[in-house]
């Protein structure tokens, strides 16, 4: 193995332990990941970065309807 190898492979190791892994499942009929990867690319976000701030975003509107 390279030198390079081993220091991605290092620094990857580094940025996974500092993650956490959520696993969500879609019916492959319902082309619901599709539309997921769709929308998230026309807006220029990767599909985790779309479906993290589409999280965020509804866990502010139910706290703030919540207190409401």
């Amino acid at each position: 193995m390279t030198k390079g190898y081993e220091e991605r492979k290092a620094a990857n190791e580094r940025y996974l332990a500092t993650q956490e892994r959520i696993v969500i499942r879609v019916p492959k009929e319902s082309g619901l990941k599709d539309a997921i990867q769709s929308h998230a690319d026309s807006r220029g976000e990767s599909m985790q970065a779309f479906i993290v701030r589409a999280i965020a975003s509804q866990m502010e509107q139910d706290s703030q309807t919540h207190h409401d």
